[in-house]
């Protein structure tokens, strides 16, 4: 039971942080889309959607080849401060549980805008 507290902890930082960065993400490019579009709103709507897939999918491919990649590879410098943040995921698991996250964004905005 303890086991999957910490990995509900774990996944809701990640979830956390996943959107942050989306958040991030979709305010700095749809200021500069907006600007660049001459304040065209669906479009800049449109860039931020795509902008989300593109890097959520780029981090689940980085994701991906980390943990396709040799075992023999050093460990992380920093494990224990790692560990101290997050109990059961590593570094690999949390990269594509946040790409999955910023994915999920992108598209509930193209799910939102092709309902309206």
């Amino acid at each position: 039971m303890r086991k999957t507290i910490e990995f509900m902890n774990d996944f809701k930082k990640c979830f956390i942080i996943g959107t942050l960065i989306t958040f991030s993400i979709a305010f700095f490019v749809g200021i500069f889309s907006l600007i660049i579009s001459k304040f065209n709103i669906e479009q800049a709507i449109q860039n931020v959607k795509s902008i989300l897939l593109i890097v959520g999918s780029l981090g689940m491919i980085l994701g991906a080849m980390l943990m396709i990649s040799r075992k023999n590879r050093k460990e992380l410098v920093f494990i224990d401060q790692w560990k101290e943040k997050y109990r059961i995921l590593s570094y690999k698991t949390v990269l594509i549980v946040v790409s999955c996250v910023i994915v999920l964004y992108g598209g509930i905005i193209d799910w939102i805008n092709y309902k309206f």
